[in-house]
């Protein structure tokens, strides 16, 4: 994943699907590519 002026690319849009208590476990296997 490249970095820009801004943070990681390409950005994820995390919506409503994924409730507030699993984002982090979202972000980390989107970071992971599980």
């Amino acid at each position: 994943m490249p970095f820009d002026g801004i943070g990681i690319q390409p950005d994820y849009f995390i919506d409503q699907t994924i409730p507030d208590y699993q984002w982090i476990d979202y972000v980390n296997n989107v970071l992971n590519e599980k």
